[in-house]
């Protein structure tokens, strides 16, 4: 019996041993990983999910994609230091400086200035070429969870410059943005401008409609108006930005000189720049392409936080009360002895 015991152990260390190896050389991963990943991705049961924004983070060691979901929740496709990784899972390699990393990267720059359902689409249809039997597995997999998501359609804004109004016409003058509800019913009122009306004056200052990006290499002069659409700031804005209807988006490397304002949307700083006040008016838009989640919290007052507080203590206290009866109950014995 001791000897059949023995033999069957044997053969569980050599069945699990190439397992162990190839886990420590990981630059060389065998295929057959690649293929029990993707077939484990393609077993699983994932609901469709409807997509209402998107996140695109570049570094030197790497690029993510990120698509968030409206029902909660986010789907992540990443290429970092050397790993392929999906929803911060590793699935995979990739040799840096290759076919895949550089195809990666050219599409991360492109969804980084699309709004949302064009971003969904151009990673969908993203087809590189010249890539090895493992990369285009690793594409694979990425193309077959991108194939459960669904966004709403574009907005009706094309991203477009404004022409400054006639005599008489709006003229909005965003020198000054402490004096937010001065300044939100002029700009709701340009939100609602359409067609041959959408003329807006900014004084030392430009204003766009639809979703605007300033690449990393570009530096604006002056003020900064969006409506109907979301500011990226990859480069440098020396003044202040507003926007309605629409979200801030500061990425990293870009830099806002001025205050930040953004009305019916929010104000992300995703490790930019930003040297003014931050503020924001009413609640976000909830349409697809933008976020829900506000960047400040409501002010608490004294007595909320007391009843926190108080709520916090009395649950630690009926823990640590249920904890001692239950040892005095049924651990006497072994507490006697320790006493």
């Amino acid at each position: 019996m001791r000897c059949h015991n023995l033999l069957l152990g044997a053969a569980l260390l050599a069945g699990v041993a190439p397992l162990y190896a190839s886990d420590v050389d990981r630059d060389a991963t065998p295929a057959w990983k690649y293929r029990f990943t993707y077939l484990t991705q393609l077993l699983t049961n994932d609901p469709s999910h409807v997509v209402k924004d998107h996140v695109v983070s570049l570094a030197t060691d790497g690029a993510t994609i990120a698509f968030e979901y409206t029902d909660g929740g986010a789907l992540t496709l990443a290429l970092e230091d050397g790993e392929v990784r999906l929803d911060g899972r590793t699935i995979g390699r990739y040799p840096p400086g290759g076919a895949l990393e550089s195809a990666w990267r050219r599409l991360a720059v492109d969804v980084s200035r699309a709004e949302t359902p064009a971003a969904l689409t151009l990673v969908r249809d993203w087809n590189p070429e010249g890539l090895s039997n493992d990369e285009a597995a690793n594409a694979g997999l990425f193309h077959d969870k991108l194939a459960l998501l669904s966004a709403p359609p574009t907005r009706t804004t094309p991203p477009q410059a404004l022409p400054e109004a006639e005599p008489g016409g709006l003229s909005i003058d965003l020198s000054d943005l402490s004096d937010a509800n001065r300044l939100a019913p002029l700009l709701r009122a340009s939100a609602g401008l359409h067609g041959p009306s959408l003329r807006i004056t900014v004084p030392d200052g430009s204003a766009h409609a639809g979703h605007f990006s300033l690449g990393s290499s570009e530096r604006m002069q002056g003020h900064l108006l969006v409506i109907r659409g979301d500011a990226d700031i990859y480069g440098t804005v020396i003044g202040n930005v507003a926007t309605v209807e629409g979200n801030v988006v500061v990425h990293p490397g870009g830099v806002v000189t001025g205050d930040v304002l953004a009305v019916s949307g929010v104000v992300r700083d995703l490790g930019g720049d930003i040297r003014g006040t931050i503020r924001t008016l009413d609640a976000p838009r909830r349409t697809a392409g933008t976020s829900t989640r506000q960047t400040t919290d409501a002010p608490v007052s004294a007595w909320t936080r007391f009843a926190r507080n108080a709520a916090g203590t009395t649950g630690v206290f009926l823990t640590l009360l249920v904890v001692g009866f239950g040892t005095v109950l049924f651990a006497r014995t072994p507490l006697e002895v320790v006493s």
